[in-house]
């Protein structure tokens, strides 16, 4: 008795259509849409097919028509549509061809060779003929067949005339669509664009009434912002009005291809309608340079002669173009997109006063192009740009206030400090997130040190706690740019107050109404989000993963920000980063030893109802006090200056982080003890909270007699693993030398805190570590 043959998987079928050169990829029915980015991502490669489906075996087998070269003639017999009898009605030929029953058992896939060299697109209800759907271009077919053979592929016909649906040059598919929607700028739509987006029917809507619909949609969008967030809504929307049958999801993708093709023909509308708007302003522009106006030349030559008389085109070390006013000294940013940025405005300002008449958005936009091709090119001065505080030389720093329409900064020596007017001798940045500081000149009746009292009131801390001390010495740390510092993490039990008090803290050098939110899903955007605050800030952490651990070890000791400037293009844009700032929490979650060790915990007890006051009672007290507290810190920083020379050259033993423990010396020997004495805390912590450290202290306590002598990795390794050999497997312990010195080399300062010094060394060629008892040589 012979076998049963096993039928065949949906990666078997698969394989067999990638073997053939059919570009597939799994289709997530449940969503409508393909578990990868198909427009790319689909593909011939064996292995990579046995990996999609590994990893999503219920998928639907999918196939991307264009690039496989195929057209499929989709005719449904469902839902009060007949599209074998539309075919049949019109007469228009089917020739043979592989074909199958489609998934729904009524209908028919009848898939065709591609002509070559033709851009086709795909149709649904093709001309009218409801049930009549084309898959070609950028379409999807869901082979619903079975393994394709040889004999299958000879049965390839070429595809009949009247299913040839041509791509034109306004059209937009699927790919040109998630194309448009990845070049949005910002995720959030703006209210204009969310309320065109409420006028789309929940009922359903017909293909031709689909785009007038969406149409407003699109231009409503000026800018490039929360384009996937108002596709999403209206597509939700467009969707809810069709009940389908769950069981035959098909429905689903269909009617999502004919959004897509809805949409894309409204984004070809509005490019239209925008042209047409873009000449129109060109032809008046020449009629009115024909007629004579207040200044000779084109648009495009006044507006470049305003820009050249106002500003000054320079570009930073990191690659950023930006432009000088020659009378404030403060920079701009060019953009790369010409129009909608701040100087596009400030220079159609000065056009105005001008010429008593906006001038064409497209000319102006055309000069700082000009401009910021110049600066890449290499033929403009370059320029450190500073946001908010700069340190120019190591005895002096300028502090920018950040005023509307002023230049007014603080510059500080080891002499004192000064507030002065006009352009400063470095440029500094304005993000939009920056607020203006108060000048620091204390109120009519406080002394020098009043502004202190006032913060520590605020804070609720003694004159000689530790926690005040890190605070004061912190806030002039965060004004020496170039000095890496730690995060302040506020933690404690809810009525604590420790948001207020962190944005206290943080207010006193980039103002702000709240600390801010959590981390961002991605990496990257906290990043961008870091490099537009002076000080960061982040409320109610939780949890902090292996990753934004890493991102927290990068922004204390200075890191980089890499993108590319387009998705499209190979150019990286990369940008250094440094900051500093305060987290809360209710606890301090677990982070990585290096992340631990960038961190200053700041415990804040529960206030008392008594003693409580109202917010906005408390934000007063300190709006009053503001200009008392920031003089008090430019006299701390002051000294700081004036001392630090000295402090630098001192023999001393410094913890991790030496130059900020160098900044609170400086300042005072009190300020540096409460630091080291808390970074001893949180060593202890890491060292009790992690077994390998546990190990080796435990280890080293057991066998005295091996303190002193010098031992290979592997020496160290097999005594390590003899003593633990009763214990149950430890997590994360080493099983080779290499891993052991990796992980010695970052628990130093942990073994440390636990009373072992660690040492490495090379004899003769030869590493080895070294084990002594804290305060033995």
């Amino acid at each position: 008795m012979s076998a049963r043959k096993a039928k065949p998987t949906t990666v078997d079928i698969a394989l067999s259509l990638a073997a053939a050169g059919w570009y597939v990829f799994p289709w997530n029915d449940a969503l409508g849409k393909g578990h990868v980015r198909w427009t790319e991502d689909a593909t011939t490669d064996e292995g990579t097919v046995r990996r999609w489906w590994n990893r999503w075996p219920k998928a639907r087998l999918a196939v991307h028509a264009g690039m496989s070269s195929l057209v499929l003639v989709d005719l449904d017999v469902k839902h009060g549509k007949d599209g074998i009898a539309r075919v049949g009605d019109a007469g228009l030929p089917l020739p043979t061809t592989l074909s199958y029953t489609s998934r729904s058992g009524s209908g028919e896939h009848h898939i065709y060779r591609a002509p070559e060299g033709v851009e086709l697109a795909p149709a649904t209800d093709l001309n009218g003929m409801e049930g009549v759907d084309i898959r070609s271009g950028n379409g999807v077919i869901f082979y619903a067949g079975g393994v394709l053979s040889k004999a299958d592929l000879r049965k390839l016909a070429p595809a009949p005339e009247w299913a040839l649906v041509h791509k034109g040059p306004g059209d937009y598919d699927a790919a040109d669509v998630e194309a448009w929607l990845a070049a949005e700028t910002k995720p959030d739509a703006t209210g204009r664009t969310m309320q065109a987006v409420e006028n789309v029917p929940v009922r359903g809507l017909g293909n031709g009434g689909l785009i007038p619909a969406l149409t407003p949609i699109v231009s409503s969008m000026k800018r490039p912002w929360g384009r996937r967030e108002a596709y999403d809504a209206a597509l939700e929307r467009y969707m809810r009005g069709y009940p389908w049958d769950e069981r035959d999801p098909y429905p689903r993708a269909k009617y999502t291809f004919a959004f897509d093709r809805a949409w894309g023909k409204a984004i070809s509308r509005v490019d239209d309608d925008r042209q047409k708007e873009k000449e129109r302003k060109v032809s008046e522009d020449k009629a009115d340079e024909g007629q004579g106006t207040k200044a000779s030349g084109s648009t495009y030559e006044i507006a470049q002669a305003l820009y050249q008389q106002n500003w000054d085109t320079k570009i930073t070390p990191d690659g950023r173009p930006f432009a000088v006013h020659r009378v404030t000294g403060l920079a701009t940013l060019l953009s790369d997109k010409g129009r909608g940025g701040a100087l596009f405005h400030l220079l159609q300002v000065a056009y105005l006063d001008k010429m008593a008449k906006p001038g064409s958005a497209e000319q102006v936009s055309q000069v700082l192009l000009a401009e910021h091709a110049l600066a890449l090119s290499g033929r403009v001065p370059t320029a450190e740009l500073h946001l908010r505080s700069a340190r120019p030389t190591s005895g002096r720093v300028v502090l920018d206030l950040g005023e509307r329409n002023s230049s007014a900064h603080v510059v500080v020596t080891g002499k004192g400090w000064s507030l002065r007017e006009g352009a400063p001798r470095v440029t500094f940045e304005r993000s939009q997130a920056s607020r203006p500081l108060p000048r620091p000149v204390r109120p009519a009746g406080m002394e020098p040190g009043d502004g202190h009292e006032a913060l520590r009131g605020l804070l609720g801390w003694g004159e000689n706690d530790r926690r005040w001390l890190l605070v004061r010495g912190w806030l002039v740390a965060a004004l020496l740019p170039n000095v890496a510092r730690p995060l302040l993490f506020l933690h404690g039990s809810a009525g604590s107050g420790k948001s207020l008090r962190g944005v206290f803290v943080v207010s006193v050098l980039d103002p702000r109404g709240e600390l801010g939110g959590n981390f961002n899903k991605d990496e990257r955007d906290s990043m961008v989000t870091a490099s537009a605050r002076y000080l960061v800030g982040w409320d109610n952490i939780t949890t902090v993963s292996e990753a934004v651990s890493n991102m927290i070890c990068r922004l204390v000791t200075g890191g980089t920000d890499e993108r590319r400037s387009l998705y499209s293009d190979d150019d990286l844009h990369v940008r250094d980063i440094r900051r500093t700032g305060a987290l809360t929490g209710i606890n301090i979650p677990i982070m990585l030893p290096d992340a631990l060790e960038r961190i200053i915990p700041l415990e804040c007890g529960v206030i008392p109802e008594r003693r409580r006051r109202s917010e906005a009672a408390m934000r007063t007290r300190f709006n009053k006090a503001h200009p008392a507290i920031l003089a008090d810190v430019l006299d701390d920083l002051s000294t700081v200056l004036g001392q630090l020379p000295r402090v630098q050259r001192m023999k001393r033993n410094r913890p991790r982080m030496a130059d900020f423990s160098d900044v609170l010396r400086a300042l005072g020997r009190e300020y540096d003890a409460a630091y080291v004495r808390t970074v001893k805390g949180v060593r202890r912590e890491v060292a009790e909270s992690d077994p390998f450290v546990g190990a080796v202290v435990q280890w080293l306590t057991d066998s005295p007699a091996l303190l002193g002598q010098r031992m290979t990795a592997t020496d160290v390794l097999v005594r390590l693993q003899a003593s633990t050999r009763d214990r149950a497997d430890i997590p994360g312990f080493p099983k080779q030398p290499n891993g052991l010195s990796a992980l010695l080399a970052k628990h130093t300062g942990s073994i440390e805190a636990m009373g072992f010094t660690v040492k490495s060394g090379i004899v003769r060629g030869t590493s080895y570590w070294t084990f002594s008892a804290v305060g033995v040589k």
